[in-house]
């Protein structure tokens, strides 16, 4: 984990939101969404971007490997660097959206209650259905069985550089550019020393966490009264959410007896954070984020307030393009 800008004072109770990335991300994935955020409605705020299991630089960590299992690590890490908190907002990006669904729901059953909004990016909540989520026709080398191969036969290698291994994953596994560039945000040393380098994931690991992925239901929780959340949908990718989950989402966004809102970015496609950071952190703002009471929901002009989450994992990997204003 890392704190954006500095940790908590010790004794502080402070107000603290948590990032947290896809699968194949890493914590550096969310810096600079998380910065702006803090230099704009989330004054006062601190904020914490998290690797999940087998991602960056965190842990393996123990079987089973679930949903479950990473809300745990969040849980666990929270009551690490900040055991006493005033206020609790969860961000997650796709994978990580439904792990930020699952800690939610294990605060409220612990009796912790749940955060005060937990934002879900383009994150699916209910089971996958089909072989491999719907595309609108990814180019060669961007579905999502590709990029797991691709990254497994490099994973164990050793590299001089991080150079080195965005160009095995380029000209070796024929992944576009700007994805062998986000993929390779996720080099680490091997040992003490700078060099070499290798991906910091464990593909096992990896694989079990995006099968979890798939099989995992959250949409009880979307429904859960006690539990607000704000589901982002991308515009741009639609078909990956499919017309049934984004009707259901429909549903509960009208539900009085639910605490659920959702914003349509029509710009975007799946990486949000990238496509249009502005219309995110306008939506998160206009929604209340950072002074939230359950039920509350604002239109915000372009971004359309609604009611919808997401089915599916991924219909766009990062591309070149994009990857030109990556800095987080």
């Amino acid at each position: 984990h890392r704190w954006v800008g500095d940790p908590p004072a010790q004794g502080e109770s402070p107000k603290v939101v948590v990032f947290l990335h896809g699968i194949l991300g890493s914590k550096a994935n969310w810096a600079t969404p998380a910065k702006r955020a803090l230099e704009g409605g989330a004054k006062g705020w601190r904020a914490l971007l998290v690797d999940h299991r087998a991602h960056g630089d965190s842990a393996v960590g123990g079987a089973p490997h679930t949903i479950d299992a990473c809300a745990a690590d969040v849980s666990e890490t929270l009551s690490s660097v900040a055991p006493s908190l005033s206020a609790l907002v969860l961000v997650g990006h796709s994978f990580g959206g439904k792990v930020a669904l699952a800690a939610a729901r294990d605060r409220q059953t612990a009796g912790l209650g749940a955060p005060k909004v937990t934002w879900i990016v383009d994150s699916v909540p209910g089971v996958s259905k089909d072989e491999e989520p719907v595309s609108s026709g990814p180019p060669r080398g961007t579905s999502v069985p590709e990029v797991l191969a691709a990254a497994e036969a490099v994973a164990g290698r050793d590299f001089p550089h991080r150079a080195a291994a965005v160009r095995a994953l380029e000209e070796e596994q024929g992944l576009p550019r700007g994805l062998a560039q986000w993929l390779g945000q996720s080099v680490r040393p091997v040992g003490s020393s700078p060099r070499p380098v290798r991906l910091a994931y464990d593909m096992g690991v990896v694989r079990a966490l995006f099968r979890a992925y798939r099989a995992t239901d959250l949409w009880p929780v979307c429904a859960d009264p006690r539990v607000p959340v704000a589901a982002v949908v991308a515009g741009r990718n639609r078909e990956a959410w499919g017309a049934e989950n984004l009707a259901r989402l429909e549903e509960l966004a009208a539900d009085p007896g639910a605490a659920l809102t959702a914003v349509t970015l029509e710009r975007s496609g799946h990486n949000v954070h990238v496509d249009d950071l502005e219309g995110l952190l306008k939506a998160m703002e206009d929604a209340g984020t950072w002074t939230w009471c359950p039920g509350a929901q604002a239109a915000a002009g372009e971004s359309r307030v609604v009611g919808m989450c997401v089915a599916g994992m991924y219909s766009h990997w990062p591309q070149p393009a994009l990857l030109g204003n990556w800095t987080g």
